[in-house]
C-alpha cells in the first residue's frame, strides 16, 4: 500500500526574486489533506497531510510538511518549496539536500520527476473531481502488452488537481491513498 509521503503545492522565489505559483501543490502554512488509503478496494488507514510553518532556507521559502498515517502520533516530517526553476522539490533535511523533484508549477507531458515522468495533462478520471485539470504520472504504462506481473506490480502513478494538490497516488499491487477532504488558504507573498 502507498502510504508514503507526499507533496502538494508551492509558493516561492526564484533567483531573481520573482514569486512562482503552483497551481498543482499549493503552498500556504495551514493547508491540509487527508485521503482514504486502501489495499485492493478495502479500507486500510487515513492519511493526514499538513503545511504547518513557512521559513526562509537557503534562499527559498520554505513549508514543513507532516503527514500522519492513522493514529500515529509523531508526523513523517519534510520541508517542500519551489526551486528556482520552478520545481516543487521536498527534502527531508531541513537544509534541503537530497531534495527530490515533485511536480512542476507548469508541467509538460513527458517532464520527468524523479522515477515519474507527465503522461497526460487532462480532466482528472475521479469521479469527484472530474472537472478538475489534472497532471497524470507515472513510472511507466502498466497497460503494456505482455507486462510481467512483477513489473506490473512495480507501476506506480500519482494525479495532482489544478488549485487543489495531490489527488491520488497508487501503485500496482493495489495500494492507493484518494483525497477525500481539504483545506487551502491562500498563499501569502
Amino acid at each position: 500500500m502507498v502510504v508514503a509521503c507526499c507533496a502538494f503545492g508551492a509558493y516561492s522565489a526564484n533567483a531573481q526574486n520573482v514569486p512562482i505559483e503552483s497551481a498543482y501543490f499549493p503552498l500556504a502554512s495551514g493547508n491540509t489533506w487527508t485521503y482514504r488509503c486502501s489495499l485492493e478496494g478495502e479500507y486500510q488507514t487515513t492519511k493526514k497531510v499538513a503545511l504547518t510553518t513557512v521559513t526562509q532556507n537557503s534562499g527559498f521559502k520554505t513549508y514543513r510538511m507532516e503527514v500522519r498515517v492513522g493514529k500515529d502520533p509523531k508526523p513523517l516530517v519534510s520541508y517542500v518549496y519551489v526551486s528556482a526553476d520552478g520545481i516543487v522539490m521536498e527534502a527531508f533535511k531541513e537544509t534541503l539536500e537530497d531534495a527530490r523533484p515533485l511536480i512542476s508549477v507548469s508541467p509538460k507531458v513527458n517532464q520527468g520527476f524523479g522515477d515519474l515522468k507527465v503522461v497526460k495533462i487532462g480532466r482528472s478520471d475521479m469521479e469527484k473531481y472530474s472537472k478538475v485539470k489534472t497532471v497524470f504520472l507515472e513510472n511507466y504504462s502498466a497497460e503494456t502488452p505482455g507486462i510481467s506481473q512483477e513489473k506490473y506490480w512495480a507501476w506506480r502513478g500519482k494525479r495532482y488537481g489544478q488549485g487543489i494538490g495531490l489527488l491520488v497516488e497508487a501503485d500496482g499491487a493495489g495500494g492507493d491513498c484518494e483525497l477525500s477532504t481539504y483545506r487551502l488558504k491562500p498563499a501569502r507573498r
